[in-house]
């Protein structure tokens, strides 16, 4: 039987044309955005399972881009903290770039997150954007 998994979720962004106006155009996390948007984007994971954002520009440039933060929500109006899919986050991975958060929900539960991030060009930074994808709760298979 298989322990907790480390989940990666690359987040690309075009770092030369992204706007507050135009975010979810010029970011994603590899799909192909004409079938799945950012909003509907969603990872499944267990609880007990690790998932760490990162994010990169594309095309590569000297621009970068880093995670700054993971606001989990919950979709019924008491919003406790036991119906939250992410624990508590681990901050400063791979040279402070990326977050991760060790998932806690219950099984069959999905969560929209907002998911924060500054991009820098030529080391200036240019702007915090977010997006809002999900994290689905998959029954346990060990």
């Amino acid at each position: 039987m298989a322990g907790p998994q480390t989940i990666t979720i690359t987040l690309y962004v075009d770092t030369q044309n992204i706007t507050l106006a135009n975010t979810d155009q010029y970011c994603n996390f590899g799909q192909d955005v004409t079938k799945i948007s950012n909003c509907d984007y969603t990872v499944e994971a267990e609880p007990g399972d690790l998932i760490v954002w990162q994010a990169i520009p594309k095309p590569a440039t000297t621009d970068t881009v880093k995670i700054l933060a993971i606001w989990g929500r919950t979709n019924r109006p008491d919003r406790r903290r036991s119906d939250y899919v992410m624990g508590e986050f681990i901050r400063n991975q791979d040279g402070d770039r990326s977050v991760a958060a060790r998932v806690v929900g219950k099984q069959r539960q999905i969560q929209s997150y907002k998911l924060f991030f500054m991009v820098s060009k030529n080391g200036v930074p240019s702007g915090i954007y977010f997006i809002d994808p999900k994290i689905a709760i998959k029954p346990s298979a060990r």
